[in-house]
């Protein structure tokens, strides 16, 4: 199946998430719910920029974020404490950005300025340090890398996500096989190599996207389920096409 072939497969998926988000509860308290709902939406920004760029070789680059987005999520999953700690950096993102308000004089509501404090001590333990400037990210230091066998990632790292890196870091490879120069000058190459690729990127979005709608379902009590399921069947009846199951909860989630 070429790229435009996944591409409907792509709108079929975004139809049923973008379904689930009317069911989602407001007000989530919980640290992992409130990590999927975010995520999860972000996810689904995600593919409709991607099916914007009609299957052209930039749909890599939101399909390596979208892998980025899955991957901490499904993190999350198996450890609470990940959740935890993405949410407190949030606020500890906040409590940098009312400070530089307070340098600007632009007032910072009350309720929000309370709210940071009170978390500040929580804050202060994980990501401060002794020079008492907080870390840069609320990742611990770990590696993409690192979280990628934690989940269960490997497959997608591997086949998908790593060699992306090329395109998107302006790699010889991923140059030399979309332009070509001579005596005619510049084209650019159009071929199933580089089909391909949008292929490539459009699976793994299919996979990131419907790994978060799994478990969005699962924490937010959505009753999509039955059509996800459906959706999951009709992958398996495509021809020539992988499909495995990445083992991150009970039921597993479903990777191409």
């Amino acid at each position: 199946m070429t790229s435009v072939g996944f591409e409907s497969k792509c709108e079929e998926l975004l139809a049923i998430c973008e379904g689930m988000v009317s069911e989602m509860k407001e007000g989530v308290v919980d640290d992992l719910e409130y990590m999927c709902q975010v995520f999860f939406l972000r996810q689904i920004q995600h593919m409709g920029s991607i099916l914007k760029l009609k299957g052209e070789c930039d749909s890599q680059l939101i399909s390596r974020s979208m892998f980025e987005g899955a991957l901490y999520l499904m993190c999350a999953k198996k450890d609470r404490r990940v959740a935890r700690r993405w949410r407190l950096y949030c606020v500890v993102v906040d409590k940098q950005r009312m400070d530089e308000a307070d340098l600007r004089g632009v007032f910072t509501p009350l309720d929000v300025r309370e709210m940071v404090e009170g978390l500040l001590p929580e804050c202060d333990e994980l990501f401060k340090g002794a020079d008492g400037e907080y870390a840069q990210t609320w990742r611990e230091g770990e590696s993409i890398h690192s979280i990628v066998k934690k989940v269960g990632f490997e497959r997608l790292y591997d086949e998908y996500y790593y060699p992306m890196s090329d395109y998107h870091h302006w790699g010889t490879v991923s140059v030399g096989k979309r332009y070509a120069i001579s005596d005619g000058g510049l084209r650019v190459v159009d071929s199933s190599v580089t089909d391909s690729d949008r292929v490539s990127a459009l699976l793994l979005a299919i996979s990131c996207l419907l790994s978060s709608a799994d478990l969005a379902n699962f924490l937010l009590r959505c009753s999509a389920k039955d059509i996800l399921g459906e959706f999951k069947s009709s992958l398996f009846q495509i021809p020539s096409l992988v499909v495995n199951t990445i083992p991150v909860k009970e039921n597993g989630f479903i990777g191409v």
